[in-house]
């Protein structure tokens, strides 16, 4: 089975942004994606969510079928599907990132990379800047891990 990439964009229902159900989310997707084989980064910038997995095509598109029918979020829009040799994210069967809580050295360093407007960072059209931004937070979160365990 080919392994490959998919990134999508959407926006969340007002229901899914408290912390039990963002907790939930993680959870839930992370015992998911592990039966699967599946990884991936959750980014959420306000009522935004910018997320990718990777993992089996088939399982992949499995879960994307489920994802664009989850009633906690909706406007779901693919941005990037492609195949890839090895996954870059498996650190994680599911990570979420709220951007909104960055260490605020890392927000700025964000900030002056990737759009932002109104303070709330952009998840727009553009896959290679929006596969950049997940690959740059992939980097951010383990450095901020390997800090932490040290």
């Amino acid at each position: 089975m080919t392994p490959c990439r998919l990134i999508y964009r959407s926006i969340a229902n007002p229901s899914t942004l408290d912390e039990k159900s963002l907790v939930n989310l993680e959870n839930q997707s992370a015992n998911h994606n592990r039966r699967l084989g599946i990884c991936g980064l959750l980014l959420l910038s306000g009522d935004r969510f910018l997320q990718v997995l990777e993992g089996t095509s088939k399982f992949v598109n499995q879960v994307y079928g489920k994802i664009i029918q989850d009633v906690r979020h909706h406007d779901v829009n693919l941005l990037s599907y492609e195949e890839i040799v090895k996954p870059e994210f498996i650190e994680w069967d599911m990570k979420l990132v709220d951007l909104g809580t960055l260490d605020a050295q890392v927000q700025k360093l964000f900030r002056e990379k990737y759009p932002v407007n109104n303070n709330l960072f952009l998840f727009n059209d553009d896959a290679f800047l929006m596969t950049s931004l997940l690959v740059d937070m992939r980097h951010a979160q383990s450095k901020a891990n390997s800090c932490l365990s040290s």
